[in-house]
């Protein structure tokens, strides 16, 4: 389906761009809509991922097939770059990330020089890797992985959902629409079950298209500005009431606070982005193809491609001095280098690559 492979690629740019942090003064609307429509990219793949397990396993599901593949090809993966990436922590001088974080849910595991003799202390590496590898925490997008595994094992729920009649289906998702707005994001996007509830409108938004796929694609295309111009409306409510540029996030999903407009944007945002994809299926854009392709690779790449990218002199000279034109450029190298990477992974290892990069 070439719609949704330029959707995926449609979707890993804008993640990409969402963690490319430049210096950058958001003082006006404009900038701040921009910014808040860029950030929560993930909510893309949340609903694709929808899509996909009703268009293709609702007549035909077998959880342990399910499980069996999304285990060496997602989870794999992500156990191979997160202890490779834990490794660079151990052996070069940069603090792990989210050390000593207080108040998180992140526990203490032996922090305090448990550097100091490193093979005295395999059973503390090895508790503190399971901790980094439970949270998603490594690096900052990874805590994804350990959510949409979560997720991939409630299948059998979703698919129960999938077959309700119309009617209790359109309840449920409005339903759970309302109860995202008011749960937020986890703080720091550690608690996986807090994670769940906020993502599950998008899921069952992917589901529904993807029962109805049929007769909503022409609807979907046809209407998809339409899609696109509530988005930016949504986008423009958070940024003229709400002093967060960004995705909402809160500790406890029972306190009530704000509402969310986000996952009411990217809900539009995702239908928008859909109906374009399927206007630019009748063009061939080999560009878009390689990137979707490479799309799993280049979101577990991407953040340690930023994170050198911070610290190189060389990327830093060429960078633009006006803002946005600095952000674009971010943008286009970290996309650049990472998918050189990934590619060169590919190149050395073949078939092999799918169990390490997911590619």
């Amino acid at each position: 389906m070439v719609a949704f492979d330029y959707f995926r690629a449609i979707a890993i740019l804008i993640i990409i761009a969402g963690h490319s942090n430049v210096p950058w003064h958001i003082n006006t609307l404009a900038e701040k809509m921009l910014v808040i429509m860029v950030k929560g990219g993930t909510s893309l793949f949340v609903f694709v991922s929808g899509f996909f397990l009703c268009y293709r396993y609702a007549k035909d599901f077998s959880l342990s097939t399910f499980m069996a593949a999304k285990t060496k090809f997602v989870l794999l993966p992500y156990v191979i770059i997160t202890t490779l990436g834990y490794a660079f922590y151990l052996w070069s001088d940069a603090d792990l990330p989210f050390y000593q974080l207080s108040g998180s849910g992140l526990p203490n595991i032996l922090w305090d020089h448990v550097w100091d003799h490193v093979w005295d202390h395999v059973w503390d590496h090895a508790q503190l890797l399971g901790t980094y590898l439970l949270y998603g925490k490594i690096s900052g997008a990874y805590w994804y992985i350990p959510f949409i595994f979560c997720v991939f094992l409630l299948s059998p729920l979703y698919l129960s959902y999938s077959r309700a009649n119309t009617r209790l289906r359109v309840v449920l998702l409005l339903f759970a629409f309302l109860v995202s707005s008011a749960v937020h994001r986890p703080e720091s996007n550690l608690n996986v079950i807090h994670s769940i509830v906020y993502f599950t409108p998008l899921y069952f938004l992917g589901i529904n298209v993807g029962l109805q796929w049929q007769n909503l694609k022409q609807p979907i295309e046809r209407f998809c500005l339409v899609f696109g111009a509530i988005a930016l409306v949504l986008a423009g409510l958070q940024a003229s009431f709400s002093d967060v540029v960004d995705n909402l996030h809160k500790q406890n999903m029972f306190t009530l606070t704000s509402f969310d407009y986000m996952i009411w944007q990217k809900a539009s945002l995702s239908l928008f982005f859909l109906g374009l994809c399927l206007r630019l299926q009748r063009f061939r854009l080999p560009a878009l193809k390689t990137v979707a392709s490479a799309s799993f690779a280049l979101y577990f790449l991407h953040e340690w491609v930023l994170m050198a990218m911070s610290n190189s002199a060389v990327i830093t000279e060429f960078r633009p001095s006006i803002e946005l034109l600095s952000w674009f450029y971010t943008i286009a190298i970290a996309l650049g280098i990472s998918l050189v990477i990934a590619t060169s992974i590919k190149f050395v290892l073949g078939l092999k690559s799918r169990y390490v990069i997911g590619w």
